[in-house]
């Protein structure tokens, strides 16, 4: 299981591209992400890969904490 919780990401530290994105998905379970240019869907992957680190909020994959590790 994938869980991600309240996390929030801003690059310049002023204005948030990601603000309260919670959800889970199960194994096997299919999520698509849909949005205007500029509404946080690369930075969100990002974060889930690890490529980048959320300013706040969790990552949880089978209920281990994930989030601060890189890639």
């Amino acid at each position: 299981m994938l869980k991600i919780t309240d996390i929030e990401y801003s690059y310049d530290g002023n204005k948030k591209i990601l603000e309260d994105i919670s959800f889970s998905l199960q194994q096997e379970e299919i999520l698509a992400v849909v949005g205007r240019n500029g509404s946080g869907k690369t930075t969100l992957t990002k974060i889930i890969m690890g490529l980048i680190f959320p300013k706040s909020g969790k990552i949880l994959l089978d209920r281990e904490d994930v989030t601060m590790l890189s890639a």
